[in-house]
Parts: C-alpha cells; structure tokens; sequence
C-alpha cells in the first residue's frame, strides 16, 4: 500500500469517556491528528450527558495500560490502528476549587 493511501486509511476504534462509556466509531482516519479526534469524542459524549467539557487528553490503551497521546500527532504517528482502544483521561493533576 502506497504512503498516500495509507495515510487515508479509515479506523474502526472504540473510544472510552472518562466514565467508561464507550463509543465505537469508524469515522476518523489514521492521518487527523490526535486533538482533532479528541475534540469530536468529547463533543459527543456531551451530547450524549456522560461527560462535561474540560481539558483532557486522548491516549492508547495496549494491554490495559493507558499512554497518553500528543494532540500534534497524527493517530498513524501515535500508534493507532483499526480496532485500538482510546481513552480520554483528565489532562494533569485535579484540583478543587
């Protein structure tokens, strides 16, 4: 496969929110970036009232550990592939009011 149509590739991925919702999607491509992806997954576990807006941070999970994914990357540069896992997590330390 040529880097052009690999770069196009469509992946089927399951998307945890913070509260273990999940949401299996194929509509991202292993060329957008990451930040791109968790823009769009936060926005529709909103609308689905499973999560509140925030900062936080897409990451990979392989063998139930989670790696936590830079928003400049593309999913292909970050190791993402048809079928991985995805979690958002809180980006750094919670601090109450």
């Amino acid at each position: 496969m040529s880097q052009v149509a690999e770069s196009q590739h469509e992946l089927s991925v399951s998307i945890r929110a913070t509260n273990g919702a999940s949401w299996n999607t194929d509509e991202f491509r292993s060329n957008q970036k990451v930040g791109h992806v968790l823009k769009i997954a936060v926005d529709h576990f909103v609308k689905e009232g499973v999560m509140s807006k925030g900062d936080y941070v897409l990451a990979l999970v392989t063998q139930g550990q989670a790696k936590d994914l830079l928003d400049s990357q593309t999913l292909a540069e970050a190791g993402v592939v048809n079928h991985s896992t995805l979690a958002i997590l809180a980006r750094g330390p919670q601090v109450d009011g």
